[in-house]
């Protein structure tokens, strides 16, 4: 399973693991999306986007910080993006669909306990939303 989601008191947690870096960044994008309750319907309109920071953690963060900020600014959800990126940069083809249904609110996505490691199987790591 891509995410389990974890017991986690005031806040949303789960460990996301992935076979790649890419996958995982989608993969909590879909936590992040299962923890509002979205649904959404109708033809996805494409946008870039590209971010810079020092390290794999920082670039989950903000990645998943602007798709936040796209749900509640332009009600706009990301099932499926492409994703590239190295140590300090990413660059995403986020494929955008309009959202019809959400009932969770996420104040923010953290830092808590983010360690993204490799393993025999991927990566994995554990996003802690603040709700």
């Amino acid at each position: 399973m891509p995410f389990e989601e974890l017991d986690h008191i005031g806040e949303s947690a789960f460990r996301v693991s992935a076979g790649t870096l890419e996958e995982l960044f989608q993969q909590a994008a879909n936590a992040m999306y299962f923890t509002m309750q979205v649904k959404v319907f109708g033809s996805a309109k494409h946008q870039n986007l590209s971010l810079r920071g020092p390290d794999s953690e920082s670039l989950l963060v903000m990645f998943l910080n602007e798709l936040l900020i796209l749900a509640e600014s332009e009600n706009l959800a990301s099932y499926a993006s492409t994703i590239r990126f190295d140590d300090h940069w990413l660059q995403a083809d986020l494929a955008l669909s309009p959202i019809t249904h959400k009932v969770e609110n996420i104040k923010a996505v953290t830092f808590s306990q983010m360690n993204i490691t490799r393993n025999e199987s991927g990566f994995e790591t554990i996003i802690v939303f603040d709700l």
